[in-house]
Formats: structure tokens, sequence, C-alpha cells
């Protein structure tokens, strides 16, 4: 807190949004008592109006040379009406409650720029699939991770729908062509929590893959300990090997 103003700093937000990551999920219950929370769109049904096509508001994103860091220019009531996090956080500059709301800039010193460019062509044409073109769908296609780290950024951020939208078509390209892309389990081991649904659905995708748990243990090389765990425990109560089209079925709002 800033002596003796009551305001918070940009660097104390950014710490907020990064616990997100945890288990305890810090960020949204502040999200929640501060009004971002409410009435988030999860279901492509719901869209703003032209009312949300309003002022601009600038987010610079990363830090350090012009290669990691960039501004981008976006309507402030579509972040409001997608984003718990940028609701917040507009309420606030526009409240006075940040130390450094005096230049309006919102300042994400974490995320990587590429990241928040494909989120920003999502918010204007709501096609995950356009924003990241299907690759080759080997453990080298790079559109997998950026899957990924699009789904980690609405986790952060509290984009429901950009999450749910990017885990429907991870299902569909997975079930299409009938490959896991097992290399990016890492990655979304270090950004989701446990109960996370990217970590839960990476699991159950993988373990269809084995007959049985002994057959996890071959790959002690691969996976860290708690993605052998996971796996493991996905296959304990009963084989889960099944097709690509039975695959393909399972309800991801189970």
């Amino acid at each position: 807190m800033a002596a003796g103003t009551g305001t918070k700093s940009w660097a104390e937000l950014v710490r907020t949004r990064e616990r997100a990551r945890t288990p305890t999920y810090t960020f949204r219950t502040a999200a929640r008592n501060s009004g971002g929370s409410m009435s988030l769109p999860s279901t492509p049904d719901l869209k703003p109006t032209g009312n949300d096509y309003d002022e601009i508001i600038r987010i610079k994103v990363g830090t350090g040379a012009s290669s990691n860091c960039k501004t981008f220019d976006i309507h402030k009531g579509i972040l409001k009406f997608y984003s718990g996090y940028f609701r917040a956080a507009i309420s606030n500059i526009e409240n006075g409650r940040f130390a450094e709301s005096g230049d309006g800039v919102i300042c994400l010193a974490e995320d990587q720029p590429h990241t928040f460019d494909k989120f920003k062509s999502w918010l204007y044409t709501r096609d995950v699939g356009s924003v990241v073109e299907e690759g080759d769908c080997n453990e080298s296609d790079c559109s997998w991770k950026i899957l990924c780290q699009l789904w980690c950024f609405g986790d952060q951020s509290w984009i429901l729908l950009l999450q749910n939208e990017v885990l429907s078509t991870l299902h569909r390209r997975i079930a299409r062509r009938n490959f896991t892309p097992t290399v990016e389990l890492g990655y979304v081991y270090d950004n989701t929590g446990p109960q996370s649904a990217l970590r839960r659905y990476m699991i159950h995708a993988v373990a269809m893959k084995f007959n049985e748990p002994k057959e996890v243990l071959e790959y002690d090389d691969r996976f860290t300990k708690e993605i052998l765990l996971d796996l493991v425990a996905a296959l304990l109560p009963k084989p889960t090997r099944i097709n690509s089209l039975e695959f393909s079925r399972i309800d991801l709002c189970e």
C-alpha cells in the first residue's frame, strides 16, 4: 500500500493476479469482492453490445527490450465484458484506487506479448480456430502450446468464455487427429493449479492412450513425478483406453 493513500501499486495487483495460479485462487476472491466476477459470459450466446465498443485503454505487456514488450489499444467495454480481472482493474483506475493510475495504462509485466496478441485477436473475432491455426499435429507443432498459453491467460485474467473455447478447440483437434500433445503437460502443470480444468482434461486425454497404470512408468524420464502420479490415478479405477470416436463424444461439462 502507498503510505497514507490507501491506493495499490501495479506490482501488488500483478502479484495478486499471479496467485490465481495457486489452488486457492486468491485473485478470484478479490475480484468477487470488487464486483469483477458478476455476469461474466461463459457461453457463446452472450455477446457485447455496441455500447461496449467505447473508449480505448492502453495495455502494456512484457518488460525490457522492444521485442519483449508491446503496447496494445483495446476497447474498455470489450475487456470489461469478458474479463473479471480487467473489469476490476479498469474500475480501480477510473476510481483512482491505483497509485500509478494517472496515465490510465494497465501494465502486465509478467505476460508475453505474443500471447496477449492472440487474446486481442480472439476478443474481436471470438474464433479460437482462426486465431490459432492448426499445425501438423505432432510434438513440434507450436499451436498446441499457444492454445495452452491462451487458456492459462484466460485463467489468470478470469475470462471464462476464452477458457471454454480453447478447451473445446483442443478437444476437437485431439479427437480428429487422434493425437495428444504430451509435450505440453509440463507447461500446463507449471501454470495451473491441481483442480484446473485444463490439467484434468490433459491428464484424461493422455491416460486414454494407456491400457493399465504400469505402462505409465515407462515414461518416468519424460514426465515429472506429479504428472506420473496423476496419470496412474486416472487409470486406477478402470482402464480408460478408448477409441477416437468415443473420445470425441466426451462431454467437457461433466
